[in-house]
């Protein structure tokens, strides 16, 4: 009963802790961009958009896992050829979803935010590094 409570707690915990990275990444960015009240505002919706639809994949990855396991007893080079499409097509769905965000978001900047916004993405090095971050440690999260 102790060890439930005490890893419900820690989940928690860490739920939390990674919002607030995320936020402080969001934050950052506004600041760095100079954002007006009304453009953090879409920003926020973007970023919330997007944490949704990542949640609505979920379970879709959850069965890709599952189906690993199960391969691993019963294994068959066409079950594991299936399998990596159909992680291929994930991380094909997750890069679009990366690149339709980025345009979402420079689409709403003017001129002088879009030239920021395009140099922090040309710094980015795709995940390696967060804004504000020169270590190349981004925390283990990855939006």
């Amino acid at each position: 009963m102790f060890g439930k409570k005490l890893s419900t707690a820690l989940l928690l915990s860490l739920a939390v802790t990674a919002g607030a990275q995320a936020g402080g990444r969001m934050d950052k960015m506004a600041v760095a961009l100079d954002l007006s009240e009304e453009q953090v505002t879409q920003f926020k919706a973007l970023h919330q958009d997007k944490r949704d639809a990542k949640q609505g994949h979920k379970s879709e990855r959850k069965m890709m896992k599952q189906s690993f396991v199960d391969l691993l007893d019963n294994y068959s080079e066409q079950q594991a050829e299936a399998l990596a499409d159909q992680a291929a097509e994930m991380a094909r769905k997750q890069s679009l979803a990366r690149f339709q965000q980025a345009h979402k978001i420079y689409s709403m900047l003017d001129g002088e935010q879009k030239i920021k916004f395009k140099k922090i993405m040309s710094e980015h090095k795709m995940g390696k590094r967060s804004l504000g971050n020169e270590s190349g440690h981004d925390g283990g999260h990855r939006d």
